[in-house]
């Protein structure tokens, strides 16, 4: 499909290929407010649930994709397996999100055509009201894009100040922050485009951002949207639509 084409030029951006990284099997708790995103029956990237109405996730992910193209699950570990499948209304892009070089504002909203139930399996996750600190504790759940469907969770640590993290590839910029390697965990294999779009939570257990792609210059294995930069865009986003 389209999607999958558009897929392939994100990779062809990714200048480093992640070969090996920490990950663990999630629990049914990490999947709470973890959203994945399906163009017909084929997964796509993973978001987080804002609301009853709202899913947050990377904007290259939906960027060819028509409403009614996707489905959203929630409230599983395994996307085949749905606790809710819903429709989406609409495709709400960050307005600086015009083509795929503009991967500085790669974020979008989906407004779904009904409201998520919310309960024990599934809940909304606050975002994050500060920014991300340097050396703060990370987790990180999203979906491979591979036969696995079973959500996957690690652990890594922020890396504030660009500056430290120049050599990880061009694409370093203010709406971007580093994800470095957590020494604790164990390898697996994972690659540049597993995980996109999954949410990163922080100390406060609120969600400080959501994974840009995957890549692996000495320590450091990661590129995230910086979602402290986003919050009155999605807030008045959400009011407003």
């Amino acid at each position: 499909m389209i999607i999958e084409q558009f897929m392939q030029e994100v990779v062809v951006l990714s200048v480093f290929i992640l070969s090996a990284l920490v990950w663990a099997g999630a629990a049914a708790g990490d999947a709470q407010f973890v959203a994945a995103i399906l163009d017909d029956e084929k997964f796509v990237c993973a978001g987080a649930i804002l609301s009853e109405k709202w899913i947050v996730t990377a904007g290259h992910c939906v960027k060819l994709l028509k409403p009614k193209d996707i489905k959203v699950v929630v409230g599983t570990t395994d996307y085949t397996k749905p606790g809710q499948t819903l429709k989406v209304a609409s495709i709400e892009e960050h307005p600086k999100f015009a083509d795929i070089t503009s991967f500085n504002y790669d974020i979008a909203l989906l407004k779904l055509a009904s409201d998520i139930k919310l309960d024990d399996k599934t809940r909304k996750i606050d975002l994050t009201g500060s920014d991300i600190k340097s050396k703060e504790q990370l987790q990180i759940t999203g979906w491979k894009r591979a036969k696995d469907t079973n959500l996957k969770s690690l652990k890594s640590e922020a890396i504030k100040d660009n500056n430290d993290c120049d050599q990880l590839s061009e694409d370093v910029a203010d709406n971007l922050f580093c994800l470095a390697k957590s020494q604790k965990e164990t390898y697996g294999e994972l690659g540049s485009r597993d995980l996109q779009g999954g949410p990163i939570v922080g100390a406060e257990n609120k969600l400080d951002g959501i994974i840009y792609k995957l890549v692996k210059p000495k320590q450091i294995v990661g590129l995230a949207m910086r979602l402290n930069n986003f919050s009155k865009w999605i807030k008045e986003t959400m009011q407003k639509k």
